[in-house]
């Protein structure tokens, strides 16, 4: 069983959380996926040789650093024409909203966000969250992540 993600938090702090939607499942995030495995062993071989040709290491690197590249290309989702939610709950109970603000919305990018006069409120426990996206009309939720409030000393 996979372990649910968890983020921790000070009631009363400042929240943000940065996050990326990435496809890693597109034909595209595949092949490069693959050509960053063929070069990955390409390299090993060429660390591996002997003797070592510097050439043939640096030919390489070059090589692996650039399926590493397009890989990262690959795999970006534009979120610009979404519309993006969130909140957490507890036990079922509604908690709080998160803002969402697209920070790089091109490249995937979005921030949610919660100031102190909303943490404040949070009571020290593990809430669950996740993020709901519409696209076309459709709704899709992420993973459910656990955002876990720590009491605040100096905050009390």
């Amino acid at each position: 069983m996979a372990k649910i993600p968890s983020h921790k938090v000070k009631a009363g702090d400042d929240f943000e959380l940065n996050l990326t939607v990435t496809n890693k499942s597109s034909p595209e995030a595949i092949a490069a996926e693959t050509a960053v495995i063929q070069a990955q062993a390409d390299y090993d071989e060429a660390i591996e040789a002997d003797p070592q040709v510097p050439g043939d290491i640096t030919a390489a690197e070059t090589a692996l650093a650039d399926a590493k590249e397009a890989y990262a290309l690959a795999i970006i989702v534009d979120i610009t024409e979404w519309d993006i939610a969130s909140s957490m709950d507890w036990c079922g109970r509604d908690i709080s909203v998160f803002t969402v603000t697209k920070t790089e919305a091109t490249v995937g990018k979005f921030q949610l966000t919660a100031v102190p006069a909303v943490t404040t409120l949070w009571k020290p426990r593990t809430y669950d969250a996740d993020v709901q996206f519409t696209i076309d009309g459709k709704k899709r939720s992420s993973s459910t992540f656990n955002l876990i409030v720590e009491r605040d000393v100096t905050n009390e």
